[in-house]
């Protein structure tokens, strides 16, 4: 599921679990926008998608790690890419539509928020 496809701003959207009404915007308005608007909001998508993958990163590479301190993990051999391979999973199933548990994505933004305040 390494799908290393460029994201559209839709793709972003959907990702971000921001619902239809903004995505039917971004479809059918966000090109009748000025240039100044079309940037921030460009921008303001694409810092929450780093800031969501950054968090789900961080949290699937300290769950490797706990797994090592814990035994369940020999060594930390490809700890790291198998942390990036795992994030990679988890955002294609968000933009696909395949995270659609509610109590899951909740869960994730909670544990994100979590790290955000720690950082």
């Amino acid at each position: 599921m390494n799908n290393k496809k460029q994201k559209s701003l839709i793709d972003i959207a959907k990702i971000l679990g921001l619902g239809d009404n903004y995505i039917n915007y971004l479809k059918n308005d966000y090109l009748k926008e000025d240039e100044m608007k079309k940037a921030r909001i460009a921008e303001v998508l694409w810092r929450g998608y780093f800031q969501l993958k950054e968090g789900i990163f961080d949290l699937e590479y300290k769950n490797l790690l706990g797994e090592v301190a814990l035994g369940k993990r020999k060594d930390l051999k490809n700890i790291y890419q198998e942390a990036q391979k795992k994030t990679d999973e988890i955002i294609e199933s968000l933009l696909i539509g395949e995270f659609q548990n509610l109590q899951k994505i909740e869960e994730l933004r909670q544990k994100i928020a979590l790290w955000a305040k720690g950082n």
